[in-house]
């Protein structure tokens, strides 16, 4: 809705690193509790490192883009 508000043009790039940020977020987190599950920390924890600082980036640089158009 603030979008519409505000008249904001976001580029389509921006919707799709988000798109890619969360779905990277979700896998992440998928992988980290299956990997707990299984009884396997190390694994977990560099899933964590591998995936989620990626995920994370990409939120970062997503919103930085959201917030700046």
């Amino acid at each position: 809705m603030w979008v519409i508000q505000e008249n904001v043009t976001v580029g389509w790039y921006v919707w799709l690193l988000g798109a890619l940020a969360l779905l990277l977020g979700t896998l992440t987190a998928q992988h980290y509790f299956a990997s707990l599950q299984e009884l396997e920390p190390k694994a977990a924890r560099r899933g964590l490192l591998v995936m989620g600082v990626p995920a994370l980036i990409l939120a970062g640089v997503a919103s930085w883009l959201f917030l700046t158009s």
